[in-house]
């Protein structure tokens, strides 16, 4: 089922133009066209508007008064549909330190439940934590924090139904380097944060795997003038 719609101006790929039609294709972008197809297919009136590609949160922990380590299958739904409204059309749902039990429980909640949501699309999940330093704790509970283990990785991961995408730690941690070079090769994403890791340890983390920073110049050991 295919259908059009028409805007004063689209933001494409490698251009921005318009006025125009761009057509829709079980969903997805289809072809682009200046002039009004010459179709009985639905053409849908955004005159005033501008058609842009859809927005993808990969650091966000709930919405809509539900958080992702205290909520269900229906606020998740809830979080997906929120997001969706806002422009938003997938998202990586991202977790808060915690309880390895509390952990184990939230990851098979998104694993089992990604496929029926009905607003933005989850493409995976972020755990951020709980292999942090308590000295940029920030927000998260260093009650929980310790070092990674590969072993948590495989289990969050089944749980998950393959749907760890990307993970946070502080690569001054214990196991960090065996951890990275993990995750990295089952095409999870790892990233530096919550850390006082000296300029050698976080360099070390970067050889193994790591390939992205969160709370860049705040949540980190600062940097010298020199």
């Amino acid at each position: 089922m295919s259908k059009y719609i028409f805007a004063e101006q689209f933001f494409l790929e490698n251009n921005v133009t318009g006025p125009g039609y761009l057509e829709i294709i079980e969903g997805k972008f289809g072809g682009f066209y200046k002039e009004k197809p010459n179709t009985s297919k639905e053409i849908l009136d955004y005159t005033g508007y501008s058609i842009a590609p859809g927005l993808v949160d990969t650091h966000i922990h709930g919405f809509k008064n539900h958080d992702l380590m205290a909520t269900d299958a229906a606020g998740l739904n809830v979080i997906s549909e929120g997001l969706l409204s806002c422009g938003v059309t997938s998202f990586l749902a991202t977790t808060l330190t915690s309880s390895t039990e509390k952990l184990d429980q939230v990851v098979k909640l998104v694993g089992d439940n990604y496929k029926q949501i009905t607003g933005a699309k989850i493409k995976g999940i972020f755990l951020e934590g709980p292999f942090f330093t308590e000295k940029y704790k920030g927000a998260q509970n260093p009650k929980y924090f310790g070092d990674p283990t590969i072993e948590k990785l495989k289990k969050w991961q089944e749980l998950s139904s393959g749907t760890i995408k990307k993970i946070a730690l502080a690569p001054e941690r214990t196991g960090v380097s065996e951890f990275i070079e993990y995750a990295a090769k089952d095409h999870i994403n790892v990233a530096l944060g919550h850390s006082d890791a000296t300029y050698e340890e976080a360099k070390l983390a970067v050889e193994k795997g790591a390939s992205i920073f969160v709370h860049t110049y705040n949540g980190m050991r600062p940097l010298n003038h020199r």
